[in-house]
C-alpha cells in the first residue's frame, strides 16, 4: 500500500542555504582569482617598463671639479704594551683631505611614468677604497625629463694606509687621478595613481681628472660610466 513521500521543509531550507552559500564561495573565489590576475599582469607590465634597458631611469656623472686633494703626515708615538712590555715604537699616520664638486645627470627616458626617487647615495672611492660619501634628498622625475643634481662631497682627516697615501701622492705629482664614483638610488614609478614597489639602482663612474693647484680646480678629462 502506497504512501505520500513528504519532504521536511526544515531540511529541504537547510540544503537550500547550503548550495546557496557554495555558490556565493564559487563567484567571491572567482573574482578574487580574476583580480589577482589582472593585479599580477598590471604588476608584471609595469615591472617590464621599469627594468627593460631602453625605458630603465639612469644616473651618469655630467662633471668632476677638484677643488681640494692632498695628503698630511704626521709622527706620533704610541705604546704597545701588549707587544713588549713598555718599549716605544715610532708610527706615522696618514690623512686624505678632499672636497669634490660633482655635477650628476638623471635621465628618465619613459614617455609613460615618473620616477620617485626615495633615497640617493654618493660614494667617491679611489683604488676601490672609499674615502667620501653623501646622500641628499629625493625628489620626483617627470616624465621623459633629464635632471642635473650638483653635490659637493668632502673628507676631512680620512685615514689611509701607507701603499694608498703613496699612490695618491704619485698621482698628485703626475698632474691627474683616478677616481670611482658610485650612485646608488632607490627609486618607484608612478603611472596614474599607481605607485610601484621600491628598486634599487647602481652606477658606477670611473673619471680621471686633473690634480687642483694653487688657484685652479682640478678638472675632468675622462669619464666612463656602467650599470652595476
Amino acid at each position: 500500500m502506497g504512501g505520500e513521500c513528504q519532504v521536511n521543509p526544515i531540511y529541504d531550507e537547510k540544503r537550500h542555504r547550503r548550495k546557496h552559500a557554495v555558490k556565493r564561495f564559487l563567484i567571491l573565489a572567482g573574482t578574487i582569482l580574476v583580480v589577482a590576475l589582472i593585479l599580477l599582469g598590471l604588476i608584471t607590465f609595469i615591472t617590464w617598463l621599469v627594468l627593460r634597458p631602453v625605458h630603465s631611469p639612469s644616473w651618469v656623472v655630467e662633471d668632476v671639479q677638484v677643488l681640494t686633494l692632498n695628503i698630511q703626515s704626521s709622527s706620533h708615538r704610541r705604546r704597545l704594551m701588549e707587544v713588549v712590555g713598555a718599549k716605544q715604537w715610532g708610527l706615522t699616520s696618514y690623512l686624505l683631505n678632499a672636497d669634490l664638486v660633482l655635477t650628476l645627470r638623471s635621465n628618465n627616458r619613459n614617455k609613460h611614468m615618473e620616477i620617485i626617487y626615495d633615497r640617493i647615495e654618493v660614494r667617491v672611492a679611489y683604488a676601490t677604497s672609499v674615502f667620501s660619501r653623501a646622500s641628499f634628498l629625493g625628489f620626483t622625475q617627470d616624465k621623459h625629463n633629464t635632471t642635473i643634481v650638483e653635490t659637493e662631497i668632502k673628507a676631512m682627516s680620512v685615514p689611509v694606509t701607507y701603499i694608498l697615501a703613496n699612490a695618491i701622492q704619485g698621482n698628485i705629482q703626475s698632474g691627474r687621478i683616478d677616481f670611482e664614483i658610485h650612485v646608488d638610488v632607490r627609486a618607484r614609478v608612478k603611472i596614474g595613481d599607481y605607485k610601484s614597489f621600491g628598486f634599487g639602482r647602481k652606477t658606477t663612474c670611473e673619471v680621471t681628472t686633473t690634480t687642483p693647484t694653487s688657484g685652479r680646480v682640478g678638472q675632468l678629462i675622462t669619464k666612463k660610466c656602467h650599470k652595476s
